[in-house]
């Protein structure tokens, strides 16, 4: 008559696999949890990057065209401010 008895050294074998294939099982889920994430803030970036050029300040929005013709219409006038107080000091030259 042929008894099988499992013996503790099987037993510990039979945990190990367990146990080992619980970790491959659990990997897999954590890398697949871990790939979600990563392509839903990857889409994320790739929805705010794609945006139309908008510049978020203090009282709303503004479009890069307006913020470059913004830019330009400063610069003129800086530089009108430079011309006039260049004329200022220069008045006195002139003058003599």
């Amino acid at each position: 008559m042929l008894v099988s008895s499992i013996t503790p050294t099987v037993i510990r074998v039979q945990e190990k696999v367990n146990k080992a294939a619980d970790k491959m099982i659990l990997t897999g889920q954590l890398s697949t949890e871990l790939l979600l994430v990563n392509n839903a803030r990857q889409t994320a970036r790739e929805e705010r990057n794609n945006v139309l050029n908008k510049i978020v300040q203090k009282y709303g929005e503004m479009y890069s065209h307006v913020a470059h013709r913004q830019i330009i219409a400063d610069e003129i006038e800086e530089d009108r401010v430079v011309n006039m107080h260049e004329q200022r000091l220069r008045k006195p030259f002139l003058e003599r």
